[in-house]
């Protein structure tokens, strides 16, 4: 093991052979272990020395607790526990932290945690776990994590507290994952007007479709929804800078609304990955508006020639192919083939992606 992580600085194992032998290695060290019975609390000892001190790539003994169990018995693992323990008290407890990136990383810390986190999941005790996870409240996950826990424990008033917790702790913009599982717990316990403000002052905050999706669910379970989509509308087409009205758009075909989500496109526009999800949604009952939009993506990306674009006018003209065969129109794209195939004569590259996908 040791001359594995000496070589791993010299070698490329892009190829997985190394990795395999490692493998390999950590089999061999188990059944060893296995057939030469040492004394478990010595060799608990040692593998929690090793578990904590191993730096490395491979992380040889990260897995311990689990793969040992069979030799370590009790007194083995409690052995495990007592080497991990000193460890796990040095560190101190990290609050939440508005960073754009968190805490910086701290590979030890790392290892003790994780160490630490599986005695405890070992154990069985909710409570035991829930005070690991909360030693670190650096990321707005950790509170998700302890919810979570709290919840299949059949505990969850308490996973509420904690998400109201950590979305306090993120304020005033919040967590959307924080958000949206505290929103989902709200309605489970029939605290609507608790999860219609939430999401209200997400989406006046900071408009998305996701907020949109989260107040429309709200609203709904309130009975408000009518009175309340205009206005949550606009608040999309008004925070959409760049792209049109790309979320109005997306927020309405999300809701299977049609019309409204071609009226924002054609009076704002939006993305070409928003015109190419209502094109899509729109084969069956708006055919040549989809096709429309498949022609105009396919001038764009024909003006490139390269492989990406060229793989792109496949996929576009096979997308327009299947909307027009909904309809028994399958023979109007011939034209538009025949001519690509005339104006591009020269990139034989297309050509031949245009025969593979039965472009003829």
């Amino acid at each position: 093991m040791k001359r594995i992580d000496t070589a791993d600085r010299a070698i490329d194992d892009s190829g997985g052979y190394v990795a395999t032998v490692a493998d390999r290695l950590k089999a061999l060290h188990h059944d060893a272990c296995l057939a030469a019975r040492p004394d478990a609390r010595a060799l608990g000892a040692r593998l929690g020395e090793w578990a904590l001190t191993d730096d490395s790539d491979r992380k040889w003994f990260l897995h311990a607790r689990m793969r040992y169990a069979d030799v370590l018995g009790d007194e083995g693992l409690a052995a495990f526990r007592e080497r991990v323990a000193p460890e796990w008290d040095a560190l101190p407890s990290l609050p939440p932290t508005r960073t754009p990136f968190g805490r910086s990383w701290d590979s030890r810390r790392f290892r003790v945690t994780f160490l630490r986190e599986g005695l405890a999941r070992a154990g069985g005790s909710v409570d035991e776990l829930v005070e690991v996870l909360s030693r670190d409240l650096s990321s707005p996950h950790q509170f998700e994590r302890i919810a979570e826990a709290l919840e299949q424990a059949g505990r969850e008033r308490e996973a509420l507290a904690w998400l109201e917790r950590g979305n306090r702790a993120y304020a005033p913009a919040g967590d959307p994952g924080v958000r949206s599982r505290l929103l989902a717990a709200y309605l489970r316990d029939g605290q609507v007007e608790d999860a219609l403000e939430l999401a209200a002052r997400a989406h006046a905050q900071a408009p998305s479709v996701r907020t949109y999706a989260e107040l429309r669910a709200a609203a709904e379970a309130a009975g408000e929804w009518p009175e309340r989509r205009e206005e949550a509308l606009e608040r999309l087409r008004r925070a959409d800078r760049y792209g049109g009205r790309s979320s109005a758009v997306r927020a309405q075909l999300a809701e299977a609304d049609l019309d409204g989500a071609w009226a924002d496109a054609t009076v704002g526009g939006c993305d070409d990955a928003t015109w190419l999800e209502l094109a899509d949604a729109s084969r069956e009952h708006r055919p040549d508006d989809a096709a429309r939009v498949y022609g105009r993506l396919l001038e764009d990306a024909l003006e490139i020639a390269d492989d990406r674009h060229y793989a792109r006018v496949v996929d576009l003209l096979a997308r327009w192919r299947d909307t027009l065969r909904l309809h028994g129109r399958a023979r109007e794209l011939d034209l538009q083939v025949a001519a690509i195939r005339e104006l591009y004569a020269r990139r034989p590259r297309l050509l031949k992606r245009l025969d593979g996908a039965g472009f003829v």
